[in-house]
């Protein structure tokens, strides 16, 4: 999102510097499955989506560089009857607002597309075709490296001392090397924007969460034109990567923090549901895992605008900040300095608003030395909600959340097969560094603490 944001301020002539305290695209978006869709159910996520493959489509031509933009589609598998019914509206209101391949299919059509797909239960499916995958790695370097061309300052393993501040207003920021006086100050700090907004005393409703995915090595048991497949009543999703397959899903037990260690016995959660959805997984052989964090708020819907005088905020994604940062860059960019809007998106009208999925949202922070939490009222009704750090209170899960969702899927003592081959110094339980994910090499599994993964279904 930062790196979207710099390269769209940029373009539009302002001086923009980028801090972070690692390396740019080595946190969270380095750890996601690179997944870019319209099939929401919200008319803005919706426009978002579909102006989001238009700009990938067109990366090269944007920035010079690739952003390996595949649509091999996405097929969300359905289960019950309200399941169903939900993605049939959902899919008319796509198609009326231009999303024209989107299709309802029945069972057999759905196991028609991915060999060895188990669909008795289902009660349909939607599909479609450009809705795809595209590169963290690619997508980030390619608007970092355009908005140096254009002027722009990276700095690198600088992480944020504080902030500069005078009469409640936000003037720039400090950190240990020099203080940077700016007119605006963006956070987009993605899981750790919560600790960045409690410097300057604010009480930010972001918590990082983790979700892990796992890569096997080569398996001929999907093709590689296979969409990305998700099971939506168990949130298990799987897409080839390379010459293997990606997979995984969320698991609703894993508690608020920003732990990024692997926990294998989701791997045999994982087994139990695809035994039932796609027997095939259970011959692969696991090669490389690694866990990333998601932005979650209370309703999973993003913070975006100003949030008091010189400061504003693009994060919350809840796991979609990846598809959205091509739109939302230039959107905001867009508000920040008061040009035209980006088309299909709605204007704001009030500069002390925060947008949140089309809603309109005043945040109002405490004031200097006040205790007092910051509320979000939403002004389209008098519906009103705190906003706290804590562990947040989920409403039911929507189509527009965190996809793929909570898992229902229940353990089991088998597992996909695990390499027992690679480096003997390797972990694979850590996150990766400074890799994207399609470069990390085979590692040797072993489970948090050393321990050997425990080896099933030989």
């Amino acid at each position: 999102m930062g790196c979207s944001l710099a390269y769209h301020l940029a373009r539009g002539g302002r001086k923009v510097v980028v801090i972070d305290r690692g390396k740019i695209g080595q946190g969270a978006t380095a750890a996601c499955a690179g997944g870019i869709r319209a099939q929401f159910s919200t008319e803005v996520n919706i426009r978002i989506g579909m102006e989001a493959k238009r700009v990938l489509a067109h990366f090269v031509e944007e920035t010079g560089q690739s952003a390996d933009f595949r649509q091999v589609g996405y097929l969300f598998l359905l289960t019950t009857h309200e399941e169903r019914q939900r993605f049939a509206d959902n899919v008319r209101l796509q198609r009326r607002l231009g999303l024209e391949d989107v299709v309802e299919l029945a069972p057999a059509e759905a196991r028609a597309m991915v060999p060895g797909l188990r669909t008795d239960d289902l009660s349909g499916a939607t599909f479609c075709p450009s809705d795809g995958l595209a590169g963290p790695n690619e997508v980030t370097y390619g608007y970092a490296n355009a908005a140096r061309r254009l002027g722009a300052v990276i700095l690198e393993d600088t992480p944020l001392d504080g902030f500069l501040t005078a009469g409640g207003s936000v003037r720039g920021i400090k950190t240990a090397a020099s203080e940077i006086a700016c007119a605006d100050t963006v956070i987009c700090a993605g899981p750790w924007s919560a600790p960045v907004g409690a410097m300057l005393g604010l009480t930010l409703p972001i918590e990082p969460s983790r979700r892990q995915v796992f890569v096997s090595e080569g398996f001929a048991g999907i093709g590689r034109r296979s969409p990305m497949t998700i099971d939506f009543h168990t949130s298990f999703y799987f897409h080839p990567e390379g010459e293997g397959v990606l997979f995984g899903m969320s698991d609703p037990a894993t508690p608020p923090g920003d732990d990024t260690s692997v926990d294998w016995s989701l791997l045999d959660r994982i087994t139990a549901v695809a035994e039932r959805r796609w027997p095939p997984l259970l011959d692969a052989r696991v090669k490389s895992a690694w866990a990333g964090l998601y932005e979650n708020t209370p309703d999973s819907q993003p913070l975006i605008g100003p949030l008091r005088p010189g400061l504003w905020i693009a994060a919350g994604f809840s796991g979609h900040g990846f598809m959205m940062a091509p739109v939302i860059g230039r959107w905001l960019a867009s508000w920040m300095t008061g040009t035209a809007p980006t088309a299909d998106l709605p204007a704001p009208s009030s500069p002390s608003a925060t947008w949140c999925n089309g809603r309109r949202l005043a945040a109002r922070g405490p004031s200097p030395g006040s205790r007092r939490r910051p509320q979000c009222v939403r002004r389209t009704s008098c519906w009103a909600r705190p906003l706290t750090a804590g562990r947040s209170r989920r409403r039911p899960r929507d189509f527009d959340e965190d996809l793929p969702g909570p898992s229902r899927g229940q353990p089991s003592s088998r597992s996909v097969r695990r390499d027992p081959r690679g480096d003997p110094e390797s972990r694979a339980d850590a996150a990766p560094r400074g890799l994207h994910h399609r470069a990390i090499g085979a590692r040797r599994n072993r489970a948090p603490g050393g321990r050997e993964a425990p080896p099933v279904r030989q």
